[in-house]
């Protein structure tokens, strides 16, 4: 009789113990499946963050592209509103020699000395148009380096008609009482004139036809 109730009993603590343990390892493993998911979230919070910092950074640089652009539009406009208030009658670009030049009405002392100046009496857009500007000693010498140009270089010419490109077909040097080159033509032609250093009554002639 004793000898059962003795089995009983360790039959009975084996099985508390069994289920203890049992236990035990249920609450461990679930203690490290939810340490694991916490892991997870954590570093998929971490994998959007960074996500989301690379698409702010990514906005940042749109944003501050559109910005610029947006500003470099503004300026744009801003540049024609200037040129109109100036009564401007254009932008002459020649590339060879890095000149970009507003252009005026006009070609006294005054106008060259901030301007290219259209010459009077001169085609505006269609025709023979006729610029001058200074080489040297003025406040700004626009046609400083005119020297420098060759027959096949390229002249653009900007104004509120139209825009067109001339290839210069003649460079070469006349007297200041010579005003042929500058007689209206049928076909559309743009004529530069400047001084030439240490030639008081010689000038230098540009000249271009439209392509």
């Amino acid at each position: 009789m004793h000898k059962s109730i003795l089995v009983l009993f360790v039959t009975a603590v084996f099985v508390l113990s069994v289920g203890y343990i049992v236990v035990k390892d249920r609450k461990v493993i679930v203690e490290q499946r939810t340490a694991s998911y916490e892991n997870e979230a954590e570093s998929k919070d971490k994998n959007n963050e960074i996500e989301e910092l690379s698409d702010i950074s990514k906005y940042n640089e749109i944003e501050e592209y559109m910005i610029e652009n947006e500003q470099n539009t503004k300026e744009d406009k801003i540049d024609l509103q200037e040129e109109n208030s100036e009564k401007l009658l254009g932008k002459i670009i020649i590339e060879k020699i890095n000149l970009v030049a507003p252009v005026k009405e006009g070609s006294t002392e005054e106008i060259l000395n901030s301007y290219v100046g259209h010459i009077e009496n001169t085609a505006t857009f269609n025709g023979n148009i006729g610029l001058a500007a200074h080489n040297r000693g003025a406040k700004v010498s626009y046609f400083a380096r005119l020297n420098e140009l060759k027959i096949g270089d390229k002249i653009t010419y900007q104004t509120n008609l139209g825009i067109r490109d001339y290839k210069i077909s003649l460079v070469k040097e006349i007297l200041d009482t010579d005003w042929s080159m500058l007689e209206n033509t049928a076909e559309n032609k743009i004529t530069l004139i400047t001084c030439i250093n240490n030639k008081i009554n010689l000038r230098l002639c540009v000249q271009a036809v439209e392509i």
